[in-house]
Formats: structure tokens, sequence, C-alpha cells
């Protein structure tokens, strides 16, 4: 059951972003395709490229997505989930925070596409509003960020519908003021989001995850 919020305020360099960052690092092994950075609007494409590499010419039989990210450009998050909900209909697709990594603003986007999703206890997550950076008319940028908003809570609703219903009602999505959780209290709160991975080892052995309180991993619908 959810029961409490945590509110961090003045976090405007977090926020998810409309205009292009420093890209992400990709790399892609037996199946492992790990994401590290901000994302941008490059790293789109490189998922893609990345997912038809391990499918194609190391003839993996699931593609495990490993995050630790700041977050970065919501569009390219947006078409990365794209990408990975569009994968899972051929293949497992999993997504993974590791101990002590983040996975913060436009990174949750990415997390919530993973069919199946899970977190070390001390992973980081934090969920907040749409700004834009950038000099552009005013009602163009607003339209831009209603519109964005709109696809990014429905993203993130496809994985956890009550939890981010929550995190909507409680203005989250409307400002700069954010939410910031570990995994565990996630976990605590709701079931839906993700699934706790025990220990270091099973973190890096995406076949050995279990969550520490039931045997059963959350799956997207």
């Amino acid at each position: 059951m959810i029961h409490r919020l945590k509110i961090l305020l003045g976090v405007g360099g977090l926020l998810f972003l409309l205009s292009p960052a420093s890209a992400a690092t990709l790399s892609v092994t037996n199946g492992e395709i790990r994401i590290e950075g901000t994302i941008a609007s490059s790293t789109s494409a490189l998922l893609v490229h990345g997912i038809a590499e391990a499918i194609v010419n190391q003839n993996a039989d699931a593609i495990d997505i490993r995050l630790d990210s700041p977050g970065g450009d919501i569009d390219a998050a947006l078409e990365m989930a794209d990408a990975l909900k569009s994968a899972s209909a051929h293949i497992p697709v999993r997504t993974t925070v590791g101990p002590k990594a983040r996975c913060l603003s436009a990174c949750t986007v990415v997390f919530a596409a993973g069919a199946e999703r899970s977190a070390h206890a001390s992973a980081r997550f934090l969920f907040h509003g749409v700004a834009y950076r950038g000099v552009r008319d005013g009602r163009a940028v607003e339209k831009d960020i209603v519109s964005a908003r709109t696809d990014m809570v429905r993203a993130l609703s496809d994985a956890a519908p009550s939890f981010i219903a929550f995190l909507d009602r409680n203005g989250v999505f409307e400002s700069a003021t954010g939410a910031l959780f570990t995994a565990g209290e996630i976990r605590r709160m709701t079931p839906e989001f993700l699934s706790l991975i025990n220990d270091t080892e099973n973190a890096d052995d995406p076949a050995r995850r279990q969550s520490d309180e039931s045997s059963s991993v959350v799956r997207n619908p």
C-alpha cells in the first residue's frame, strides 16, 4: 500500500529535458546492454543498434538492460521505451538498476518499459515534471511540455498505474517538485513497479534475480 511521499524541492537541474545533452555510453555483451550517463537524442538510436547486435550477432535469448543514469532527454527516453516494448514482442526484455545505481528523471521511463523490472534495494529513483531548456516561443514550449508530460505519465502508468496515479495526485509531474525513493522504499509502498534483487551477486547475474519478498517478477501487462 502506498503510504508516504518524500518531496524534494528545487531540483530543476534534474528535470526531464526536451533538449539534447551529452550522450550516455552504451555497451552490449552477451545480450546485456549497459546504459550509463545522460540520455540524449543519440541514445535511442544506439539502443536500437544494441538490441539488434544482441539478437542477431550474439544470439541472445533475452535482452537485459542495466541502467545507471541521471536522466536526460524525455523524447529520447520515450523512443527507447517504444524500442524495448517492440523488442519484447519477440524476446524477453528485462530492465535492472543495480546496487547504489541511479535511475533518475527520464531514465524511469526506460526502466518502466521492461517486461520484467528489478532493482537493488539501494538503487535510487527520481520522478518529477518536464522542462524545456532553450529559447522558443512560450506557447510552443508549453504545448511541447504538456504533450511530453502526457506521454511520460502514460508510459510510466503502463508499468505501475496506481503508484504513478499516486505521484500524479501529489503534483509530482506538474512542477519542479520531485519525489525521490530508493527501490526498497518503492517496493514497500507498492509491488507494482519493481521486484528487488537480493544481493550484489544477483544484481550482476540477471538470470538469478528474485524479489526479497517473493519469487515472482514484476511484469508489464
